[in-house]
């Protein structure tokens, strides 16, 4: 199987293509944080306690997720700057300006713990991505071919660069999986040069009903790849329609600058 052999190579080159490989490494990051309430009940609209918040409970966004209105009850923006080094092996944020709006819907615990999901380590290069409450294999650890189905789709041309868009799926429709599109450039490095994922639709996960996530990658003019933008959509309910939790998350990593790999 060719797609196969492509993600041996891919598995064969991770260390090189990781931010850690890199002896330092440095960005500007913006980030943009939201939570909200699908399908809020009139009753809740209607409480007197929210009386002076209408504007807000009576204009919903349709557009976030597919079939269901979203009522903002959380949001919040950011600028930091990301840095980390190899030896010794460290790594440091440093938030410069942020601002934030909380609305009465919600409690600060309840925000909390949403926050906590959206901010779990997904890193593809890794063996395993930690979302919600669980571990999923990446398709690109030492062990995937074991454990996932590869599907060449197409090829495209970025910058000169042919990339191959790979589907993936779990060999094993009740394994706590991935699948979803991983692209990857065919030069030396076989980077990842953008990966879609979602959780194998079969599992049940901790009353998500819906996750996806997006990370983009980008060519320096080193010739190196790194992340440049991530989009992470979680849909929280205990029934598969109706009032559930709605967060997102969405990151650019600007202005990147790194020591030798």
């Amino acid at each position: 199987n060719p797609a196969v052999e492509l993600i041996k190579h891919v598995v064969d080159n991770r260390k090189r293509n990781r931010v850690e490989g890199f002896e330092s490494y440095q960005e500007e990051q913006y980030e943009k944080i939201l939570l909200g309430i699908t399908d809020i009940p009139d009753k809740i609209k209607n409480n007197k306690m929210l009386r002076s918040w209408k504007s807000v409970t009576n204009n919903t966004d349709t557009t976030l997720l597919k079939g269901s209105g979203i009522t903002p009850v959380f949001l919040q923006e950011s600028v930091q700057d990301f840095y980390s080094q190899r030896q010794p092996k460290r790594s440091k944020i440093w938030v410069k300006a942020t601002q934030k709006i909380k609305f009465p819907i919600m409690d600060d615990e309840g925000v909390d713990k949403y926050l906590r999901y959206l901010y779990q380590d997904a890193d593809i290069y890794d063996d395993y991505v930690d979302l919600v409450t669980d571990h999923f294999m990446s398709p690109i650890s030492d062990n995937a071919p074991l454990f996932y189905r590869y599907y060449p789709a197409d090829t495209t041309v970025v910058d000169g660069v042919k990339i191959v868009r790979l589907q993936f799926f779990p060999r094993n429709k009740t394994d706590m999986l991935l699948q979803g599109d991983l692209y990857i450039a065919l030069d030396s490095t076989y980077p990842v040069t953008r990966i879609t994922y979602t959780v194998n639709p079969n599992i049940n996960l901790n009353w998500v009903r819906n996750l996806e996530m997006e990370q983009n990658f980008k060519k320096l003019s080193t010739g190196k790849w790194v992340l440049s933008e991530e989009n992470y959509l979680l849909d929280f309910g205990a029934t598969r329609k109706g009032t559930g939790i709605f967060a997102k998350r969405y990151v650019s990593h600007i202005k990147q600058n790194m020591g030798v790999a």
